[in-house]
Formats: structure tokens, sequence, C-alpha cells
């Protein structure tokens, strides 16, 4: 289950790239080895090999299968399996009838952009911090050619070939890549999804640089984003944590991040959203458990992270690369 292969990329990439990328992804398969993954392994590893043509991706929650395909005693066993990848972050998804209610609620983030987005038939499109792949598969509705989806976190990768084993979605691919690894793909993609990940960089304009030479000429980028509530053109550099969440560098106001998108060599630069952050969006469940957005708002001053800082937004932009 966890043997990968880029021969899907024969016919995109050069010789040189692919080996480049083998190499960089032999040393990632050696993490593969620690004892942290060993729970996640034995779950690939021990699936059924159940396919199943019962597949909704048009709406909020990602279907896969449903509940009159299994015996009760499978269902037990894969809610048990399920329970394994806790906590899930981005959903929902239901996996032959049992429902899956991730932390952050990615369809809301998605139904936002999807009247901005190109149309993806044929397409290649890079979903930048996948996660558990919930935009990949929203994306395989429109019949793309190739959605890649890429993260460096291995557990998030485990998880995507879980739900994969099933779905068996012959455009969708993921690899443990971050930012860094998109210079083997130069004009590669049409179609860029970087949602709430510019954030987390010691260096935005990099990142977003780095996408930028990516895309093809034409592409489209979708950067979602927290955000600072100022008119002017500032990053706001929170030390440890912001609202809890840790590994937070630069949070743009939406002048700034206007202004790295431009300075990346974007144009047709669009916030198409600048909106508070709600616990609607992020929150506590039985798939997610433990504290959630809500837990770290000031009691007395909802305007207010529980560190003294101001409660963050969410900026939503579109921006494209200029045709040669």
């Amino acid at each position: 289950m966890i043997e990968n292969s880029l021969d899907y990329l024969k016919s995109y990439l050069s010789q040189t790239n692919l080996e480049a990328l083998g190499q960089i992804l032999k040393q990632k398969y050696d993490k593969i080895k620690d004892n942290r993954y060993k729970v996640f392994i034995d779950a690939l590893n021990n699936l059924s090999l159940l396919k199943t043509a019962v597949k909704d991706y048009k709406n909020s929650v990602v279907k896969i299968g449903s509940k009159d395909e299994l015996s009760p005693k499978a269902a037990e066993n894969l809610y048990k399996l399920l329970k394994l990848f806790v906590p899930w972050r981005k959903g929902p998804f239901s996996l032959f009838g049992i429902d899956i209610d991730a932390e952050w609620r990615s369809d809301l983030k998605w139904e936002r952009f999807l009247p901005f987005i190109d149309d993806m038939r044929d397409k290649t499109i890079c979903d930048i911090g996948a996660n558990s792949g919930y935009y990949m598969f929203r994306a395989a509705h429109y019949s793309p050619k190739l959605v890649l989806g890429v993260d460096p976190t291995i557990r998030f990768w485990l998880t995507f070939k879980f739900l994969q084993s099933y779905a068996n979605e012959k455009s969708l691919y993921y690899e443990p890549f971050g930012f860094e690894e998109l210079n083997y793909f130069n004009e590669f993609f049409d179609i860029i999804f970087c949602m709430g990940i510019v954030y987390h960089h010691k260096d935005p304009l990099d990142a977003l640089k780095k996408s930028f030479d990516a895309l093809k000429p034409g592409g489209q980028i979708l950067v979602e984003s927290l955000g600072y509530d100022s008119a002017d053109s500032i990053a706001f550099f929170p030390g440890k944590k912001y609202a809890g969440v840790s590994g937070v560098w630069f949070v743009p106001s939406e002048t700034c991040l206007e202004n790295w998108l431009i300075r990346a060599g974007f144009s047709d630069v669009q916030c198409r959203y600048n909106l508070l952050m709600e616990e609607k969006e992020q929150r506590e469940t039985k798939w997610a458990p433990g504290k959630s957005f809500i837990d770290f708002i000031d009691k007395k001053d909802s305007s207010k992270t529980t560190e003294g800082f101001l409660r963050p937004r969410r900026l939503y932009f579109t921006a494209r690369k200029k045709k040669n």
C-alpha cells in the first residue's frame, strides 16, 4: 500500500527531474519506518480490496461508497480503522456510510472559491498542503486531467492513501512534497490551490514565487490565508502562537497579501473575500477532539484572541500568471 511510483509523470517531466524527485521520495519513505507511523501502515496493509462505484464529490460531503456495500462486521472494522487517523482536519467525508465530521469545514472554503475557479476539465491542478485530499476529491468532480496533492506531513499522505484505496480515482495523485519541490514542475500546472498555507512559511513571498513559476502562462492560483485586520500593507508576526496555532509566521493584511502576489509576479490579483473567522469553520468534533478555534478567543472580548491579539480574518484571493 505504501509503494509509490512517479510513472504517471513520465510524459510530463524530464528524466533529470524525475530522478531528482525519486531521490527525494526515497528519503521521505525512509521516515515511514519510524514506529510513529506503524499503526497507519498496518491499517493500509490490512485494508480490504473493496472498490466502489458509489462516489459523490459534487456536494459538501465527499462520499465514497454506500452503507449497504458493507456487512455490519466490515463496517465496524472500517470504523476502527478510520478512528486511527484521528484527528481529521479537512473534511467532511463519508466512507461507506460512516460520516467523518472533520475539524475544518473545508466545504465552506470550496464553495466560496468555486464561482471563481477556472474550468477544471482536462486541467492539471496542484493542491499545496493537501492534508487529507478533500479539495482534490472536490476537483475530481470536474474531470481534470491530473490533480497532484502535495504535503510533507507523512500522516496526511497516509490518510489520503487510505481514502484513495477505496475511491481509486485515476486522476488523483499525492506526494509528500513541499513548496521546494515545485521547482521541478516549471510551468506545469493550470491551477494551483494554496489554501491555509502561506502564513505557515518563514518566507511567504518565496513560497508564492515558487507557485508562480510552477504555473503555466495564463494559469490561475487561489490563495486563502489567515488575515490581519489593518488598512495598511503590513504582516503581523505573532510570536509562538496565534489563536492557539503554532507555526504561524507572517499574517498579512488584505493589502499586504495583494502586494505579495504582485511582487511574486502575478497579475489580475483580486481579493474575493475578507471575512472575520468564525467558530463554524473550525471546531471540535468527535473526529477531531481537543481544543479548537473558539477556545482561543477571549471570552470577555471576542475581538481578541487569548494571547491578546486581534481576532484573525480569512482572506480569499485569486490571481493569474500572464500569458506569454
